[in-house]
């Protein structure tokens, strides 16, 4: 879930000033730190200037995201790159919560999309009364210069007041460094908000924006000056989350925007730009398929993604139309079922792939696969004949129902025999003279298959 979230940022260097605070307040460019800040320095860099910057981030969920995520962190620090600044991120650990394996030891805990500048101090599940007792040690580990906080509903489920921690953890953080400067967001928007029955929820998170503005007007210094940032604007929890709560990519993109504004206000890099990027959703990982043709079924397989909870199958038909649509032929896999059989639609050829999804609701499926295309086989016919007579055999055929037989005498029509369960049929009582033609093909209650090449016989 998503409670206090201390991003520390922290610069190399010494400060210098970097203009005025929404207080009028002067303030110097320096280092950056817990709930996430940026501090920096001019260094001369080949004949330009430019700005370094040493951050250091922590919080909960929202900032130390899961596996297979880009973060928030990752947005904000990319834009501050590209605005001439060039962040250090600091903490105390690196790796993402994997949330497949449900541990923050798991397997897939550096399963970031991208590398980028990983230290930070966020923790899963993280709440601002937690935090109280450790942020001053980080503070003091760390000396940043910005520390943005971001409280989640945790915060607001477990606490009636949550904004009393909130308060708590900035005079802790002052108490390691007095002149800290500080972002303070507000609560994100989720799907909770949202339910009719939950009046109570929506009067607590309104509560503690009002509460979070209040810290702002209260507790805003000279020396230690607060900005807010609006996390709240132009977030649409049904459209931003993957799962009601925790941030897809384009929610992550307007988190990081409204903290990257708030730092701009510090003289700290520039504002997002607008409008905000829409970026694609769903984890970014594509799947590896493999497939195995059998019969008239067809196993599919494929690679773990980093972060998917569950995986959709999806199949087209192969026609002369290249944007054929493609459409879901299994219910959602979940994580540790990355194989299924299926029938072969008969005659018919059929591309499939899969699709990685975050959560279990089925919401922002992710990077396509490869794609694997299959068609349901012929049977392999041979034919002897005799006095009058002849027998056909042929190739069994996995998950089909039955075969079809159809005959044509010498250039006459093609007739369609009697259905079979078996791979053999006996002709007999053939007048002699003439070429018989015979072809076979297997169906299913899905469909007929393809015919096989012809056997023919003569009967002298």
């Amino acid at each position: 879930m998503s409670p206090v979230t201390p991003r520390l940022l922290r610069a190399a260097g010494s400060g210098q000033d970097l203009g005025r605070t929404d207080e009028g307040t002067r303030v110097d460019r320096g280092r950056v730190d817990g709930g996430g800040g940026v501090g920096l320095s001019d260094l001369v860099r080949r004949g330009r200037r430019r700005r370094d910057a040493t951050d250091h981030g922590g919080g909960d969920s929202i900032s130390q995201g899961s596996a297979g995520d880009f973060t928030w962190r990752y947005r904000l620090y990319t834009h501050l790159k590209a605005s001439d600044v060039t962040p250090d991120m600091v903490g105390v650990r690196r790796h993402l919560f994997d949330n497949v394996a449900d541990s923050q030891t798991g397997p897939d805990r550096m399963a970031y999309v991208h590398p980028f500048d990983q230290d930070h101090a966020a923790w899963w599940g993280q709440r601002a009364a937690d935090k109280v007792s450790q942020i001053q040690a980080e503070v003091q580990a760390t000396q940043p210069h910005y520390l943005l906080l971001l409280m989640g509903i945790n915060d607001v489920a477990a606490d009636q007041d949550p904004t009393a921690a909130l308060k708590q953890v900035i005079r802790n953080a002052r108490a390691a460094k007095p002149d800290v400067r500080i972002v303070l967001g507000t609560l994100v928007p989720t799907e909770i908000e949202l339910q009719a029955d939950r009046t109570d929820f929506r009067d607590l998170a309104r509560a503690a924006n009002f509460g979070i503005v209040d810290i702002r007007d209260t507790m805003s210094t000279t020396r230690s000056p607060i900005r807010l940032a609006f996390t709240r604007t132009d977030f649409d929890p049904a459209l931003h989350t993957y799962d009601g709560v925790h941030p897809n990519s384009r929610g992550e993109v307007r988190i990081a925007a409204a903290f990257a504004d708030a730092l701009a206000g510090f003289g700290v890099g520039t504002s997002y730009p607008r409008p905000l990027a829409n970026p694609p959703l769903g984890p970014r990982t594509p799947p590896t398929l493999t497939s195995i043709p059998d019969g008239f079924n067809v196993d599919l397989s494929w690679s773990k993604v980093p972060g998917a909870m569950q995986y959709q199958v999806y199949r087209r038909l192969v026609t002369t139309d290249p944007d054929a649509p493609w459409f879901p032929v299994t219910a959602l896999r979940h994580w540790n079922e990355r194989s299924v059989s299926l029938p072969l639609h008969p005659g018919e050829r059929s591309e499939y792939a899969v699709r990685p999804v975050k959560s279990f609701f089925g919401r922002d499926p992710g990077a396509w696969s490869n794609t694997r295309l299959h068609t349901t086989p012929a049977p392999t016919v041979s034919a002897t004949g005799g006095a009058n007579q002849l027998w056909l055999s042929w190739s069994s055929i996995n998950h089909v129902q039955g075969y079809e037989i159809r005959k044509r005498v010498g250039q006459g029509e093609w007739e369609l025999l009697w259905p079979t369960t078996s791979t053999s049929f006996h002709d007999f009582m053939l007048p002699g003279g003439r070429r018989y033609d015979y072809q076979v093909r297997g169906y299913t209650q899905y469909g007929k298959g393809t015919w096989s090449s012809t056997a023919s016989v003569w009967i002298p």
